[in-house]
């Protein structure tokens, strides 16, 4: 299995040589180390090209600023990887990131999805863990087409099969527009529309680090929430548009819920406010 490390950068030249440091320590070492620098206007590109200079592996990318998604797309058509691990320029991987990810896909031949807790630190230091269970995850799909779920993982958590990403690509100009930041939520979705499975692992794998660029910090203001909402039900029409999908895909939700093997009591939960959603406010299945 061949895994590609792929780091999405911006101007982020102050913390990226210990960010390109954690992908070069790591045990499993990647087969392909890409990096691609979204315009960067801070030295992070020259940097990256000196600190990569001699890993034969690797290759620095540059194209001009399109934001977070386009970068990340950018480097998934670069890469030749059976399997891809992306890393914001900002954050860490710990030495087993890589070594984990490889034996959970391994280990499910339908494996779309690999992500983890993590660790914050700098500005202010926590612990987050996935809600949605520990181990496997079954299929999705029903449930994301229908409400939009999203599972979790901070970018730099995400390993993905690179060739059901790659069925998708590339996007249309407008989603890169409405996705220069949140990159996650796409990939997150779009492990789901290829109805494979996921792997959640509980424990953290990254370190994630808080600072004052942190596009995390305006997640709640009004107006991002507002743009946000009609973002998402954009990318939404678009998915159901390429997949032929219509809302009657509702009416195969218990079943797929039916499928999953020992589900947590928050993946229960969003199972049940999707019926609830569609009953009350669709009028597709009989009141839950």
């Amino acid at each position: 299995m061949k895994i590609t490390a792929l780091i999405n950068c911006y101007n982020t030249q102050e913390y990226l040589a210990d960010t390109v440091q954690s992908v070069l320590g790591q045990r499993r070492q990647p087969d392909e180390f890409i990096v691609v620098d979204d315009g960067s206007t801070d030295g992070s590109y020259e940097l990256a090209c000196d600190l990569l200079r001699d890993v034969d592996y690797a290759r620095v990318v540059r194209q001009e600023n399109g934001g977070q998604l386009s970068a990340v797309c950018k480097g998934v058509e670069e890469s030749s990887g059976d399997i891809l691990a992306i890393l914001d320029s900002d954050d860490l991987w710990n030495e087993d990131h890589l070594e984990l990810a490889e034996q959970a896909f391994r280990k499910d031949p339908q494996l779309s999805l690999f992500y983890s807790g993590f660790d914050c630190f700098g500005e202010s230091s926590d612990q987050w863990q996935p809600r949605y269970g520990n181990g496997m995850i079954g299929q999705t799909f029903v449930l994301v087409m229908v409400s939009k779920v999203h599972f979790e993982g901070v970018s730099s958590s995400l390993v993905v099969r690179a060739e059901e990403m790659k069925k998708f690509l590339p996007f249309p100009h407008w989603i890169l527009g409405d996705w220069r930041s949140g990159a996650d939520n796409i990939l997150t979705w779009m492990s789901s529309a290829t109805c494979g499975t996921k792997y959640a692992h509980t424990e953290p794998t990254i370190r994630y680090r808080r600072h004052a660029e942190n596009v995390s910090k305006k997640a709640n203001a009004p107006a991002f929430v507002a743009f946000r909402k009609v973002t998402e039900e954009r990318f939404f029409e678009y998915l159901r548009r390429e997949l032929f999908i219509d809302r009657r895909i509702a009416n195969l939700l218990l079943l797929e819920f039916m499928g999953h093997e020992n589900p947590s009591k928050n993946l229960k939960k969003e199972y049940l406010r999707a019926v609830r959603h569609c009953s009350r406010e669709l009028g597709l299945l009989k009141a839950a």
